[in-house]
């Protein structure tokens, strides 16, 4: 089986995309099949780990000569094209099925604009087939929910462990605020956080904050800028502040609680959702983070350490990590057919 993907990466896009898109595709390739990631050379610049997966890879350039031609002449034929692209949609599609794409895949986050698509993946909680059947052709079906997240497989691997973990008093926090923090929300946060009155660890993963040279000496701080098991790292820590886009998912799975803010527009729906559902609290956004509200709850948290334990009950109910695994399953089934 050969399959194609076509995602990008960048300081204002982020890296979910292609995190997600390599978690299906190293699941795939340990299946057997052949995968080539075509992606923009900005994306390879700005990830530079996205040429040390394994994959083929394809920097697309910025010509007159249309994506799907570049594509093309690179692989000629594919039993499955993945999009997960906000700028590419049936026009696009349309175009690599009739040059080399014999199925098609697609990835969406909310339903606003029109796919030629076999399959239509959105993991968003609460999401009814019903949305997207004016934007897809009469035969496209939708796989829903996050049952179907794409995510890594260390994921999994933790979960165990990381919700036995969930029973004591909050000591630990993580600050995500996803791969490029162009808000500077970690810089926010850990503002806030230089007025907890205890004794605390936070850990940060993205770009590095701005940290005043006076920080107190009661909070133990740790920078991480980049980390290949950030499961291990999830799995040990009591909250995560941060973004509300995908990797939503993974806290989910390991039944990590956490406050949200908003940092793309696709990210509100997520919020609001593991909200209403009670596995998350959405705090805001990242453009204008209420400081006062953000200390207060964390400090609510302090004194009720019960408050944790429901909410990871709640996420850990939503997502088991396991994804890849059946989405690379329909993909099998339907090449084989």
């Amino acid at each position: 089986m050969i399959v194609v993907f076509r995602a990008d990466g960048s300081s204002s896009l982020g890296g979910g995309h292609l995190y997600r898109c390599c978690a299906l595709a190293q699941q795939l390739q340990e299946g057997g099949a052949k995968v080539v990631m075509a992606s923009s050379r900005e994306s390879y610049e700005a990830f530079p780990w996205l040429e040390k997966q394994g994959f083929e890879t394809l920097a697309l350039e910025p010509t007159p000569e249309p994506e799907a031609v570049q594509i093309a002449v690179k692989v000629k034929f594919c039993d499955w094209l993945v999009v997960d692209h906000y700028q590419r949609g049936s026009e696009f599609e349309t175009s690599c099925r009739v040059l080399f794409a014999r199925r098609i895949l697609s990835l969406d986050d909310r339903p606003h604009r029109f796919h030629d698509c076999d399959l239509l993946l959105d993991p968003t909680l609460h999401r009814g087939a019903q949305e997207y059947f004016p934007f897809l052709t009469p035969s496209s079906q939708c796989l829903l929910g996050p049952q179907y997240a794409l995510l890594r497989p260390q994921f999994a691997e933790r979960r165990r462990r990381s919700l036995a973990k969930r029973r004591g008093p909050l000591k630990r926090l993580l600050v995500m605020p996803g791969a490029t923090d162009p808000l500077q929300l970690s810089s926010q946060l850990l503002e806030i956080l230089s007025h907890w009155p205890d004794a605390l660890e936070v850990d940060v993963v993205g770009p590095a904050p701005q940290v005043p040279s006076n920080y107190p000496s009661r909070i133990q701080l740790r920078i991480h800028h980049q980390l290949e098991q950030i499961a291990a790292l999830l799995s040990e820590v009591d909250l995560v502040l941060g973004a509300a886009g995908s990797a939503s998912w993974e806290r989910c799975c390991l039944g990590l609680p956490s406050l949200v803010f908003v940092v793309a527009e696709n990210q509100r729906e997520i919020a609001a959702t593991l909200q209403d559902y009670g596995a998350a609290r959405w705090l805001g956004e990242a453009s204008q983070v209420d400081q006062s509200k953000v200390l207060e709850t964390l400090l609510d948290f302090r004194s009720k350490p019960q408050l944790l334990l429901a909410m990871s009950q709640k996420a850990a109910a939503l997502c088991d990590g396991l994804g890849c695994s059946r989405v690379a399953a329909r993909l099998g089934e339907a090449a084989m057919s």
